[in-house]
């Protein structure tokens, strides 16, 4: 089960569940493999202006980051095997979900506590 506090998210990829997280080291490969920062890639994957290729490393380094092993020599082509039967919206969707996680690690809504729980201030859910 992924954990949203350390950055983790849960997405299927490759006909499985896996759980995908961006370290400093993968956000860092992530930044030399796009050419440009983080956030400015974020903004490029809100916008739909980033490349295959750009999802395709950033779903790779996620996945490492993840725990994930590829099966072969060429990992890039076994992760671009998995994004091929999703489809690149649903691409779109997962790097900006997993980029997203990775840029609120350490910020905690104010009304959860570190476990997810609801604090004494915090307003019911609807």
């Amino acid at each position: 089960m992924a954990n949203p506090f350390r950055g983790e998210i849960e997405a299927e990829l490759g006909g499985a569940t896996r759980t995908l997280r961006l370290g400093m080291d993968e956000l860092a490969a992530i930044e030399s493999d796009v050419g440009m920062g983080i956030v400015a890639f974020a903004g490029h994957v809100i916008s739909r202006r980033a490349t295959v290729r750009q999802l395709q490393a950033t779903l790779y380094h996620g996945l490492v980051g993840g725990g994930w092993t590829a099966k072969g020599k060429n990992a890039r082509a076994e992760v671009q095997a998995m994004m091929g039967p999703l489809g690149i919206v649903e691409c779109f969707r997962i790097v900006a979900e997993l980029v997203g996680a990775a840029l609120k690690v350490g910020q905690a809504d104010e009304d959860e506590d570190a476990e997810g729980n609801p604090t004494a201030g915090a307003s019911p859910a609807a």
